[in-house]
């Protein structure tokens, strides 16, 4: 074990403790940050830095730091993982829905639209984001907001530029003839 493993176990077991007095909201925050500093300690490398929290001999402060263990794994060693993908939410709130589904359409697209490649991009995953998005995926909400974006995105405004002249000329054609037909009679 190096200096720096001794001085980050000390600070790390201290600082989560800490916090674990405090409640266990800033005890899961901390452990992130620890485990953030852990795995940069350790270059990402996960067995060394699991053995390196074992070490941990206060409960509480092994508990959280365990518990937050593969979610800071996966952020750290993941492309651009969204953090709202692994949030725990609910979809009855439909700002949470809407920017949950934006980014999941987002990781849709990047796996080719195939199924078996998501499960693929989100096995490392913590077991409950895993689910959550797999779950999310085959729901009804999603399927119609990914068919809608589908159609405005891609299909139906496609030639909205070429058209937009001759689309405002006939409009203004039938506001004039809606105009005279009502002022004339």
């Amino acid at each position: 074990m190096t200096p720096n493993e001794k001085v980050w176990l000390e600070q790390a077991e201290t600082a989560v403790a800490g916090a674990s007095i405090l409640s266990n909201e800033s005890a899961r925050d901390v452990s992130k940050h620890a485990l953030r500093e852990l795995f940069k300690l350790t270059n990402n490398d996960p067995e060394l830095s699991l053995n390196l929290v074992k070490q941990i001999k206060d409960f509480s402060a092994r508990r959280h730091l365990m518990e937050m263990f593969r979610r800071t794994l996966v952020e750290v060693s993941s492309d651009n993982i969204p953090e709202i993908l692994l949030d725990s939410g609910n979809f009855e709130d439909k700002i949470f829905a809407n920017q949950f589904d934006r980014e999941l359409l987002i990781l849709w697209r990047k796996s080719g639209k195939e199924p078996k490649k998501i499960q693929k991009l989100v096995s490392t995953f913590p077991n409950a984001a895993r689910i959550r998005i797999l779950k999310r995926l085959n729901s009804i909400e999603f399927q119609k907001k990914r068919k809608i974006r589908y159609v405005v995105n891609n299909s139906l405004f496609a030639n909205r530029e070429k058209n937009s002249k001759t689309i405002n000329l006939v409009t203004i054609v039938i506001f004039i003839a809606f105009l005279a037909i009502l002022f004339g009679y």
